[in-house]
């Protein structure tokens, strides 16, 4: 605190007033009654004080320094008091010796003295060989005297030794160290070169960031000249018109991909879910969904808990009264020591009131009590904290356990219908032989279940280009059959040219028939694909998959195919869940390749942490040292890169697991947890250590104890340093981590990521207003880009403009790491420990309602129809217990009641320990309570496959690609050539002719294929017009709002400014809230 502010309380007669006229008139901001009679006064109530004291600093500052000239000259309070105790910082760690002389001595220079005056340091007189004084940056009883180069000894915010009042104060030079003059400095901190009187950054001395930025912003500035010289030219992409319905057929898909409520014989084909949606008993995406509700619900009563144990130990030994915390203001500070003085009304001339009111009652030993107390209070909360914390942790586990069991006994899905058959041999690929087979087994086994068919599992993914070949397949039969369903409903909307979308369909259509010659080749012949061994037997009826479990359980044999024994396992996932292309990949390649992604991942990460480490060291903690914070074109260039770095991990991170070979997306959710939680906590430990370090920095006498001062006896020696660490942490989460994280991946993830796909398609696909090496180099941050600059086709738009997935293992993350950075502060002395658990529960209330907005309107379909998710993340729960417990353990430390003067490696060890055996004693209770294996019971109502499939649109059938392929393009020619399947199409459909069912939508005998987004090509064409009768904007999506401007622009440069009233009215009503609207 550079310059101690004072408070004039006159009670006196008007004489004694008079009797000091030769005292110099004083300004003074003074709280009196309103009847006083004070003529040297002016009265100015507590908020007045707060704003002039902002507004005029320097004039209270003068005003301060004659007041110390007035009490100088006051007779009868001189030398009764002074300096009552000593820092001994040659002893570790460092402690407080009582005081052999009442005025500071030449021995004293430069070491931190307490004192019991209870007015003003003035009272005192520092020795000539250090006259400056300097206020201690926390304790206004400590100060120390200071020679005139190290008046940033203890603060680094006061370089320049006042002359004038023999003070330590602020100098305007950044990286300033010592100050010969307010504005002038004579001496710089490490890093920084003095230049005139000013501190110039060293490793930016010669412009080179400065002139590397204009030379960006000029870059930037021509190419937006540039292009506008191109657009007045005229110029345009040759396939424009093309392109552009792309691009809208693209913003379409994105909105279909998100969640909707989807009925294939309902009389509303498609609903949203509204915002308020019963998670817990409605299945939207699956148990997932609902399992991770629950998790935000138990972290808001931890939180709740957590608030109430730091609230009881928030300042329980008068904490504040003793500590000038950040976050208290001057103002408060003097009015707090007003209340606290024991004043007589008739002391004469005045009493002078200072924050050094305290003084006489808070001498080192006195706080070391009072400090010692609060550590073994808090020992003794977080001890209880910890085991309440662990006990409803685990009520909290059991509770998911019965909600997961409970959740699949209610709800139908198709994995009620189905079991994995495993041991088959790979040539056995025919679906009519094989179902005839599992039915005559089931026959035997004396099960009466029908099957509705078997589902191959087709070994295609190990030649990459033959995988290629089937998506790319079935993406033009998609495109092709949604322009069909337009044409045929009459659905063109009058941005769409029916002579161009015929022309496209026919396209599309002729690019179909030739895929055929080529899949032909994959179901006949010597090219003939092999299975992988594996198929889903698809039941009418969800008792048969109980009926075939239980007997398998009993017999543990119902299958046999050619004397081999076949195994049957329960199938958790739903269809979409399932990576068809990764089916032939054995456990032991996922593994291997599960190491080698893992060891990718962590070296981008640790090559991006050695730049981000050498930039901290380079210029961040120079600055810091110096008492201030980097900025300028340095600063800006590396948050450039960084930005661009930080992107590619993301998409490392996000395609490992990915490529790894997965058989079901759970596990590639559990691996995206796992390694996205531990980067994200490396990273904010490294801010936390950051953030610790600047404010080490400000006291750099103290913090030359290191980590040792936060494991010794809790004494006043860096107890308010560390009380500066807990509230700079408090700032950080509140709101940084807790509110403007979560928002601003909004607006990047999701705003910024829109208008950028949108603006670069337009510039290279349509407008074309650069030339075609400059749009090459832009073509890369468009995402999916295709391999030209021509034409931008269907699938590249939709999958370009499609919005990130539903990601629970990164929400996920969250209700992990926020707890636990909490947690981490409780290791530190601060009053602002209850705030932060009242932050935590208010993040906890918000986050429930930013998570069903972005899940259900932001982000685009994902479906967890498992618990693996939900129980890992629970797992890695206790490294947030164990923190309490481990605060508990130095908290016992500090106290002074154990290992007071044992050696600091023993209580490292112990702590170490303690966090070990809090980790393990969790992992082994969750387990013994909830195992990681779930087996599905059975239902409880006998479902139906065709009804379900109305639900849910996906089958077994139409998710299986290699399938679906054999359906469009191999079927026809079997029927064809079969004499008696020719003759039965005539009067039966195709399932029927087939003896199998085939790929397919609510018309049994047209071939579908389900992707996510494209659930309205199941739908026949008479439907169509329903599904776009219902509004596809929503006023809680932003696209709405972007694509009205949008449009709005595009009327203004039809019509050349003028709009016509009754068009800007239609594109308003777009974003009207409709209650009314269909929702469920």
């Amino acid at each position: 605190m550079g310059r101690l502010l004072f408070l004039l309380i006159a009670t006196a007669a008007r004489g004694a007033v008079g009797a000091e006229k030769d005292l110099p008139k004083v300004k003074v901001f003074s709280k009196v009654e309103k009847d006083s009679e004070l003529p040297m006064v002016e009265l100015a109530s507590s908020q007045d004080i707060q704003r002039r004291e902002k507004a005029d600093i320097e004039e209270i500052s003068k005003a301060v320094k004659l007041l110390d000239r007035v009490f100088r000259r006051s007779k009868g309070k001189s030398g009764q008091c002074g300096v009552v105790a000593q820092l001994d910082d040659q002893k570790s760690p460092m402690s407080w010796a009582n005081a052999s002389h009442i005025m500071p001595q030449r021995n004293q220079c430069h070491r931190r003295l307490s004192t019991n005056c209870t007015l003003s340091f003035r009272q005192m007189q520092c020795p000539s060989e250090c006259p400056f004084m300097s206020p201690d940056l926390h304790f206004p009883c400590m100060f120390s005297c200071r020679a005139a180069p190290n008046c940033s000894g203890s603060n680094v915010d006061t370089p320049f030794p006042d002359k004038d009042y023999l003070l330590c104060s602020s100098c305007s030079v950044v990286g300033c160290k010592y100050c010969t003059a307010p504005a002038h400095c004579a001496e710089c901190h490490e890093g920084f070169t003095l230049q005139g009187g000013r501190c110039v950054f060293a490793l930016t001395s010669g412009g080179w960031a400065s002139m590397v930025m204009a030379v960006l912003v000029l870059l930037i500035l021509l190419l937006i000249l540039l292009a506008i010289c191109y657009c007045c030219v005229g110029s345009k992409n040759e396939n424009w018109q093309d392109n552009q319905r792309s691009i809208e057929a693209g913003r379409r898909h994105r909105r279909l991909s998100k969640v909707h409520r989807w009925d294939l014989f309902g009389k509303t084909p498609r609903r949203r879910y509204p915002l308020s949606v019963p998670t817990s008993s409605e299945n939207i995406l699956g148990m997932g969904l609902g399992l991770f509700y629950n998790g935000i619900r138990f972290i808001f009563v931890v939180a709740v808990l957590t608030l109430f144990a730091s609230w009881i130990v928030s300042d329980s030994i008068g904490l504040r009264y003793v500590l000038q915390s950040s976050e208290t203001s001057s103002s408060d500070k003097l009015l707090q020591a007003l209340e606290q003085t024991e004043a007589k009304e008739a002391m004469i001339p005045a009493v002078l009131v200072s924050p050094m009111m305290t003084c006489e009652d808070t001498t080192p030993a006195v706080i070391a009590e009072q400090l010692q107390t609060y550590a073994a209070t808090r020992a003794k909360v977080l001890g209880v904290l910890f085991v309440v914390l662990f006990s409803y942790s685990l009520y909290f586990v059991h509770s998911q356990k019965i909600f997961a069991r409970s959740f699949d006994k209610e709800s139908t899905s198709m994995c009620d219908f189905c079991v994995l058959l495993q041991g088959l041999p790979p040539e056995c690929t025919d679906e009519v032989e094989l179902k005839k087979w599992a039915e005559k087994m089931l026959k035997q086994s004396k099960i009466e279940s029908q099957v509705e068919g078997v589902s191959i599992c087709y070994d295609f993914g190990g030649d990459q280009q033959q995988k290629k070949d089937v998506y790319d397949m079935l993406e033009r039969f998609c495109s092709a059959t949604e322009i069909e369903l337009k044409v045929k409903g009459g659905m063109l909307g009058e941005d769409d040219h029916l002579e161009a979308m015929k022309e496209t369909l026919e396209k599309l259509k002729k690019q179909v028939s030739e895929d055929r010659s080529k899949a032909l080749a994959w179901f006949e012949g010597e090219k003939k694909l092999k299975g992988t061994g594996q198929a889903f037997l698809v039941l009418t009826k969800s008792s048969g998959k109980d009926a075939i479990m239980s007997t398998y359980a009993a017999k543990n044999s119902i299958f046999m195919y050619d004397s081999h024994k076949i195994e049957v396992s329960v199938v958790n996932s739903e269809p979409p869940d399932v990576f068809w292309e990764n089916l032939a990949v054995s456990e032991g390649t996922i593994r291997f390749k599960e190491w080698i992604a893992l060891a990718k991942v962590l070296l981008m990460f640790v090559g991006i942490n050695v730049l981000v480490f050498g930039f901290n060291r380079s210029v961040v903690m120079p600055y810091l040292a110096a008492g201030s914070s980097a900025g300028g074109p340095i600063t800006m260039l590396n948050g450039i890169i960084m930005a661009i770095v930080n992107g590619q991990l993301g998409g490392q991170i996000y395609g490992s697991a990915y490529g790894v070979g997965y058989h079901r997306k759970d596990r590639a959710d559990i691996w995206l947890f796992y390694v996205n939680f531990f980067i994200t906590l490396c990273n904010t430990m490294f801010n936390l250590a950051l953030t610790i370090y600047a404010v080490q920095a400000t006291d750099p006498e103290v913090a030359q104890a290191g980590v040792s001062a936060f494991l010794s006896t809790l004494s006043s020696v860096a107890v308010g340093l560390e009380s500066e660490i807990g509230y700079k942490l408090y700032l950080m989460l509140i709101p940084g981590q807790f509110f403007v994280s979560p928002l601003m991946g909004y607006l990047t993830g999701c705003i910024v990521q829109y208008v950028q796909v949108t603006l670069v398609a337009k510039i290279i696909f349509v407008w074309k207003c650069l030339p075609d090496p400059l749009l090459k180099l832009l073509k890369l941050l468009l995402p999916w880009a295709p391999d030209n600059l021509k034409e931008y086709d269907r699938r590249s738009a939709e999958m370009g403009f499609r919005a990130g997935q539903i990601g629970l293992p990164w929400d996920y993350s969250n209700l992990i790491l926020n707890p636990l950075l909490v947690f981490f502060t409780f290791f530190f002395v601060s009053m602002n420990s209850w705030t932060e658990s009242a932050g935590l529960v208010a993040w906890s209330v918000f986050f429930f309602g930013y998570s069903r907005f972005m899940h259900l309107r932001v982000q685009s379909v994902g479906f967890y129809s498992t618990h693996k998710l939900d129980w890992n993340v629970w797992i890695v729960w206790g490294a947030a217990l164990s923190t309490v417990a481990t605060c508990a353990v130095a908290w016992e430390f500090r106290s002074g009641a154990v290992m007071k003067g044992a050696p600091l490696w023993q209580k490292w060890a112990i702590l170490l320990a303690t966090y070990a055996v809090g980790c393990l004693l969790w992992v082994g209770s969750l387990v013994i309570l909830h195992p990681g294996s779930m087996e599905k019971g059975p239902d409880a109502r006998d479902g139906d496959f065709l009804n379900c499939k109305k639900d849910w649109i996906f089958s077994w059938f139409n998710c299986n690609p290699v399938f679906t392929v054999k359906c469009l393009h191999y079927l026809p020619k079997l029927l064809q050539d079969s004499e008696v399947a020719q003759a039965a199409s005539a009067i039966l459909d195709k399932a029927t002719c087939w003896g199998h069912p085939i790929a397919c939508g609510d018309d049994p005998n047209e071939v579908r294929y389900y992707s996510p987004g494209k659930e309205y090509l199941h739908f026949s064409p008479e439907k169509q017009k329903k599904i776009q009768e219902l509004d596809l904007h929503d006023w809680l999506e932003f696209e709405s709002y972007l694509e009205t401007l949008a449009h709005v622009a595009d009327l203004c440069r039809r019509n050349r400014g003028h709009i016509k009233p009754e068009e800007l009215y239609e594109q308003m009503d777009l974003l009207k809230i409709d209650f009314n609207a269909v929702k469920i």
